[in-house]
């Protein structure tokens, strides 16, 4: 202070001026700085971005079950419709060649699913990516700003002070930027990302800054190179998320708006556009992918499509339109089918799966073909040339029977036309001995 002193110096116009200039800077110097950003709001904004990141696992878990179903209907398709080439008697074709469509429409149903799932699954995992990255990234700055030094105090526990342990990002609770695998899970974190919202940050708008500390440059507006931002109109950073309106010395402030967040059974009451709306549709879009409507392994899938009230419904249409059965008969007529094909009258699923499995087909070996369990060709992946060989077979047979029953109606008809000429000639001289004895 002696040096700003005109008394002692003597000077007094020109040191009045060096000191007025040196009060000056270091005003400035205070003022490139504004108020902290509040430790257990950070927090909660970490839990969001950590939260948001576990949509991945619950694409992967819902898309999976799906692909599970396709997987099983096709293993499954295949032994039937092999089972009903390959079949020695009618009956037992028409069973399993009616499971064997069930089958096929599970694999069809799961694939149609899939078609609109993945690429809205794909969509919201990189829209909840993107966004929670961008939030975990402005903590990062913040949180490395403080790390260093005293007087920088952008995150603190309390006004002006920071916390006795500073915490680290881990600590804060953000999620690590690369990860090696992904943990499937069914839904977020409930106490974070929840069927009515973000339980963290609730549904109004938030303050996330103390007030009156001078502590933070990233909160700083003014026209100053020392400053983080050269105004004072209202800024989005952190995907959109935390609204900063920066000012000098103690004036700023931050906050988040979570306004029309509220939400029931994981879907929005009030839609709308706002980044945080859009993050919870997104984080939340994957939960609403549908189940599998069949079952999602072969051997599951197979009792399900061989249930036999299952069966009955979906057989009844064939031999009703042919006239083979009534609807009076038709449950009386289906079981005896079912009864006859599982050679069981009760639990026919579990008897008609192991008579499946034990159905032969020929496979090729050595430039010849053998018999083999159908099971058996499923294990060694020759299911699909078995199923070639099978359908050859069946239509050899068939044309076969074609040429044989051709010629015998040829034969057929052609007695039948001598038959009734020799009657229509025995009527004729009957008419005309009646009219010659009249």
């Amino acid at each position: 202070m002696q040096r700003c002193s005109a008394v002692k110096v003597g000077h007094w116009r020109e040191n009045t001026t060096i000191c007025a200039l040196a009060f000056f800077l270091l005003a400035n110097g205070s003022e490139a700085t504004s108020n902290s950003f509040k430790e257990d709001e950070i927090m909660k904004l970490c839990r969001v971005a950590k939260a948001a990141r576990g949509t991945t696992g619950i694409a992967n878990n819902r898309l999976g079950k799906l692909l599970e179903q396709l997987q099983a209907a096709s293993a499954a398709a295949q032994k039937l419709s092999l089972a009903a080439l390959a079949a020695e008697n009618n009956a037992t074709a028409l069973v399993f060649g009616q499971a064997a469509v069930a089958a096929k429409q599970c694999g069809t149903d799961a694939l149609n699913e899939l078609k609109t799932a993945v690429p809205s699954a794909l969509i919201n995992v990189a829209n909840t990516a993107a966004a929670s990255g961008a939030l975990t990234e402005v903590i990062s700055i913040l949180q490395h700003n403080g790390d260093q030094g005293a007087n920088t105090k952008c995150i603190v526990e309390n006004q002006g002070s920071r916390a006795a342990s500073y915490k680290s990002m881990v600590q804060l609770g953000c999620p690590e930027i690369f990860i090696d695998q992904v943990a499937e899970l069914d839904k977020p974190d409930e106490n974070v990302i929840g069927p009515t919202g973000f339980k963290q940050l609730g549904t109004t708008e938030t303050t996330i800054t103390h007030s009156g500390c001078t502590d933070c440059i990233f909160t700083n507006g003014q026209d100053l190179a020392s400053a983080m931002w050269g105004g004072t109109t209202a800024v989005k950073v952190g995907a959109g998320i935390i609204q900063i309106t920066p000012h000098s010395a103690g004036s700023a402030n931050a906050k988040v708006n979570a306004a029309g967040t509220k939400a029931t059974a994981y879907k929005l009451e009030t839609d709308g556009s706002s980044q945080l709306q859009r993050l919870y549709k997104a984080a939340t879009g994957p939960i609403h992918i549908p189940e599998p409507t069949c079952a999602t392994t072969e051997d599951d899938l197979l009792t399900q499509v061989l249930d036999a009230s299952k069966l009955k419904v979906a057989l009844k249409p064939t031999p009703l339109a042919l006239g083979q059965i009534t609807d009076e008969t038709a449950d009386t007529k289906l079981k005896e089918l079912l009864d006859t094909v599982a050679g069981h009258d009760s639990n026919h699923a579990q008897h008609l799966v192991k008579l499946l499995g034990q159905i032969q087909a020929k496979q090729v070996k050595n430039k010849d073909t053998e018999l083999q369990d159908i099971n058996k060709l499923a294990t060694s992946n020759n299911l699909p040339t078995a199923a070639v060989i099978a359908a050859a077979e069946v239509k050899t047979a068939a044309a076969k029977k074609i040429t044989c029953t051709s010629t015998e109606e040829r034969v057929k008809n052609k007695k039948t036309e001598e038959e009734q000429n020799k009657e229509c000639s025995t009527k004729k001289n009957g008419v005309h001995r009646k009219l010659r004895m009249g």
